[in-house]
């Protein structure tokens, strides 16, 4: 029979593998106080309260399990429900409550997952724009790679997060382009600069000429710090180099947003 110890060291992993075990165990432990009542009763079978209720207990652990992809443990529980349902003997049921237990420990070892801070949580399931409504309305198709960029950095994957960074550049870059009219967008970025800079030189002087002269130099920026390097395959970035080209990139397109038409 599983001891209390036991059942206190599972709890104790809680915070490594998230909601799912949280209520798994928590149900597991409810399991656990009613082996030793029912086993007791050897060959009587359960009543009908306890039986509904157990039965309860193991259709909601059935749903958990599926989710922490628990295929053992779940067949275990499946066994239960079949012999509540026959009106086993007690101590049949007593067995496999066990089975659920120590196969639910034995499918925990195989699994390894993540414990995410408040923020990296946050960064990893974000629901609203991660750079706002007003880039997202200027550059659809680069919402994909700002998303990615996102949980790749709440996941410790820093260079793949200014990868993807780099991406939406791009889509910033065209946006930028096409709404100062100069061909070929898909052009290496310091030639496209170029255009940029003598098409924004020949703007009349005012808020206009300086907000774009503003986006030119943030552009710049970008692509003297990192992506040059960024397309060198053996450049990494640190936590601190990844977070401070996302907020660089956020900045731009931010500033660049109100500027251009949606170019899709």
């Amino acid at each position: 029979m599983i001891s209390a110890e036991r059942l206190w060291s599972l709890w104790d992993m809680l915070p490594i593998y998230g909601e799912g075990l949280v209520g798994t165990v928590g149900y597991l432990a409810r399991i656990g106080a009613l082996i030793e009542d029912i086993g007791s009763r050897d060959d009587q079978p359960l009543k009908e309260r306890p039986s509904k209720s157990l039965s309860t207990v193991i259709t909601r652990l059935e749903r958990l399990l599926k989710i922490i992809d628990a295929p053992a443990t779940l067949a275990a529980a499946a066994e239960v429900k079949k012999h509540l349902a026959r009106g086993a003997k007690s101590s049949v049921i007593a067995n496999w409550l066990e089975q659920i237990l120590s196969r639910f420990e034995a499918e925990l070892k195989g699994k390894q997952m993540l414990l995410l801070t408040s923020d990296e949580t946050k960064r990893l399931r974000a629901k609203e724009p991660v750079f706002g409504e007003a880039v997202e309305d200027a550059f659809p198709s680069a919402l994909e790679d700002i998303a990615e960029a996102s949980k790749c950095s709440a996941l410790g994957r820093y260079t793949a997060s200014v990868f993807h960074l780099m991406r939406a550049m791009e889509c910033a870059v065209q946006g930028l382009s096409h709404a100062l009219h100069i061909q070929n967008p898909e052009r290496e970025w310091g030639k496209l600069l170029s255009d940029m800079e003598k098409k924004i030189e020949a703007m009349p002087k005012g808020d206009a000429r300086d907000q774009w002269s503003e986006s030119h130099a943030h552009l710049y920026h970008v692509k003297q710090a990192w992506r040059n390097k960024t397309m060198h395959p053996k450049k990494t970035y640190t936590d601190e180099e990844a977070h401070a080209v996302f907020a660089a990139v956020r900045s731009f397109m931010r500033h660049l947003a109100p500027l251009v038409t949606p170019a899709e």
